[in-house]
């Protein structure tokens, strides 16, 4: 079964404080728990060749981002990705919120 990480501040009157927690995600399903989603068109790619029977749009995903990799690159470039900081006008941080369950 695939699970989620929640982090819990140390704020008074949470469930929790300064902790990660565990929950079960619905079976079969994908479940966006993330503030903001971003895909790259790397990992569409990837996913193209692993399976060409399959359908991998933009638009079936609903990213809020979609970063277009350079030179063709075609693999899950976004996992070397996190703990980084953008260098834009608007900075973030990039987390993984999701494990996908064991192959």
């Amino acid at each position: 079964m695939a699970t989620a990480e929640e982090y819990w501040p140390n704020i008074e009157g949470l469930e929790h404080r300064d902790t990660v927690t565990d929950f079960g995600l619905p079976e079969g399903t994908f479940f966006d728990c993330a503030v903001v989603h971003l895909l790259t068109t790397a990992t569409l790619d990837r996913l193209r060749m692993l399976y060409s029977q399959g359908r991998f749009e933009v638009r079936r995903f609903r990213p809020n981002i979609v970063v277009e990799t350079a030179n063709g690159e075609k693999e899950f470039v976004e996992n070397a990705w996190v703990g980084q900081r953008s260098g834009s006008a608007m900075p973030f941080a990039l987390a993984s919120m999701l494990r996908a369950p064991a192959a």
